[in-house]
């Protein structure tokens, strides 16, 4: 019994140890939010440059998934109003490289095939 009660204190030490993993790992959340709010704003006020800015700035606090996806389609989007085509093509690439949605996909391989267009390789 005592080697069971001490098992199940490691494991709940583990579980601790995991939340405030994740807890630290979410305190950049609000920030990414703002930042991803702030480009978006930029974005549809046609300042690109400003919207890629703030999105590269959302990037460096490490998203991931959906999320990292999102920022990475709507950066290609500003890349190809500023015809940076080659930046815009790597953004959707590296988007259909993660785990998401159909419809985020969808967004990535439209960007791809801008860029190609965009780059005279696709016509």
């Amino acid at each position: 019994e005592h080697h069971a009660a001490r098992d199940r204190c490691a494991a709940s030490d583990d579980d601790d140890a995991e939340s405030t993993d994740d807890e630290a790992a979410d305190l950049t959340a609000p920030e990414r939010s703002r930042l991803m709010e702030t480009a978006t704003q930029q974005l549809l006020a046609h300042n690109y440059q400003g919207a890629v800015l703030s999105f590269n700035r959302a990037m460096a606090l490490n998203p991931e998934g959906q999320e990292l996806a999102n920022m990475l389609i709507m950066r290609a989007s500003c890349y190809l109003h500023l015809q940076r085509f080659e930046e815009a093509l790597e953004d959707g690439k590296q988007a259909t490289k993660l785990d998401v949605t159909t419809a985020i996909a969808a967004r990535a391989f439209i960007r791809i095939g801008m860029a190609y267009e965009g780059l005279g390789r696709f016509t």
